[in-house]
Formats: C-alpha cells, sequence, structure tokens
C-alpha cells in the first residue's frame, strides 16, 4: 500500500515539517527548510512518518545530518539511511538498499554563516 508521508527537521528545540505526500511510497518534497545550528557538533534530527490526522502519525524512519559534514559549506546531496525509532545517530550512507530495511531519505543540505 501507499503512505502519506511527511518529515519532521528538528535541532536544540526548533521544529519544522515538510508538506504532506499523499498516497506515495517515493515522495519528492523539493522544499527548503532552514533551522539555526551554532555547533560543528551539532546534527539536525529528520524523522519521516506517515501522516494520519485521525489516529495520528505512524512513524517511518529517521536520520541525522550533522553540521560538521557540511562545514566547507558547500551544497552536499547525500542519501541517509533510515533507522528505527531508538537508534542514535548515524552516517550517510551510499545508496544499498541492503543496508537500509526501513528506506532511505535523499538530502542536500548547506550550512550557511549568517552574520550577527
Amino acid at each position: 500500500g501507499s503512505s502519506d508521508p511527511m518529515v519532521t527537521f528538528r535541532l536544540k528545540g526548533q521544529e519544522t515539517s515538510s508538506k504532506v505526500v499523499k498516497k506515495s511510497v517515493n515522495p519528492e518534497w523539493q522544499e527548503q527548510i532552514s533551522l539555526r545550528a551554532d555547533e560543528l557538533d551539532d546534527a539536525v534530527e529528520v524523522t519521516v512518518d506517515d501522516w494520519d490526522q485521525i489516529s495520528g502519525n505512524d512513524f517511518l524512519g529517521k536520520c541525522w545530518v550533522r553540521v560538521r559534514d557540511h562545514s566547507d559549506r558547500k551544497l552536499r546531496r547525500a542519501w541517509y539511511r533510515l533507522v528505527p525509532q531508538k537508534a542514535s545517530h548515524n552516517q550517510p550512507d551510499a545508496d544499498d538498499a541492503a543496508k537500509a530495511p526501513l528506506g532511505k531519505l535523499e538530502l542536500a543540505c548547506r550550512w550557511v554563516v549568517l552574520p550577527e
């Protein structure tokens, strides 16, 4: 069957979500998300859920984007392996379905330094 996936991004008390893509097993968002990261050791938690207005969202997987991996401030596109809810920080993985039983998420990220 299909799902209604959405992505939530969390970092140090900040939270923002993508739009919901209805009835899709291969969604594309093409959205721009901005969060404030002050430290190289920060990591954005990225959670993919199956949106359900009546019974509540169902967890599909999560991954982390480490700010340190983007310290060169260049746009970097990578696949991230989705892991179970209780897992800890993971690394970007090559496009290898055998290592991603919960699926994968491709993200393009850049760390931008803004003047005070």
